[in-house]
């Protein structure tokens, strides 16, 4: 069965569609059904829990009643990373996180305690490097940094490793 695409003229009804499709035409991808979900559920907890995992995607997308597996997410999330509409942060114990790329150059700041991500504005820092580029004579086409490190509420109170504090990002406390 093909998949289902919006059709050209569909009036988006909230702005995280908006967002998604024209994310989605900027990575020449197709806006399916399930990609544009996909997208419009990791901006909304990208914007209020600093990224997801695949299980947080999983149960947000079940409960706005989106079926959907997760091998389906994992292959949808592959084909994002590799548009470079999104961003995969690991770190050495527990889940990948995922943040939208809002800018061809990001930079991220990740916490190895909790894996929260928090997207940070580093235009000086930028402007040196695209400028030493330059000078190289080389063309930047993307510019991606990740500092990984430990956030304060980690630093003040250590957690598990892997897992996130109750007082990080709105997340529950581990059980």
């Amino acid at each position: 069965m093909p998949a289902t695409i919006f059709p050209p003229r569909a009036p988006c009804t909230t702005e995280l569609t908006q967002r998604a499709l024209a994310m989605l035409q900027r990575s020449h991808k197709r806006p399916t059904l399930l990609r544009v979900h996909l997208l419009e559920s990791l901006m909304a907890l990208d914007t209020e829990k600093g990224g997801a995992t695949v299980d947080e995607l999983y149960i947000h997308l079940q409960q706005r009643g989106t079926p959907i597996s997760v091998p389906s997410i994992y292959k949808v999330l592959a084909e994002l990373v590799a548009a470079q509409a999104i961003d995969r942060h690991s770190v050495e114990q527990g889940p990948t996180v995922f943040v939208v790329r809002r800018a061809a150059h990001m930079t991220h700041l990740v916490c190895t305690g909790c894996q929260a991500v928090r997207s940070l504005e580093a235009s000086a820092l930028r402007k040196r490097l695209l400028a030493a580029a330059a000078a190289e004579g080389f063309e930047v086409q993307d510019m991606v940094f990740t500092l990984r490190g430990r956030c304060s509420a980690c630093a003040a109170a250590p957690c598990r490793p892997g897992r996130r504090p109750a007082t990080q990002a709105g997340r529950p406390a581990p059980r």
